[in-house]
């Protein structure tokens, strides 16, 4: 986000899609936190990382896992107990 100030009050925010994705958004141990200005940040949960709030986009990490989504039969399986 390219943000630039007018004047006294007004400012101008522009999205860019500039930057690559981050391997963040895929890892398994990643959550979203939310800030009081409705920013979010993402945390890193994994203990090999130390940086918990990494800066983005991150293109490389020791500590990647990608997520696993759960299957249908995942599901079912929640759903019988």
């Amino acid at each position: 986000m390219i943000s630039v100030a007018l004047g006294r009050k007004e400012q101008i925010r522009i999205v860019t899609d500039s930057s690559p994705a981050s391997l963040c958004l895929s890892c398994r141990f990643v959550r979203t936190v939310g800030g009081r200005r409705g920013q979010e940040y993402l945390l890193c949960r994994n203990d090999a990382v130390p940086e918990k709030y990494p800066r983005q986009p991150v293109l490389s990490c020791h500590g990647y896992e990608p997520s696993v989504s759960p299957g249908p039969a995942a599901e079912g399986h929640d759903r019988e107990a």
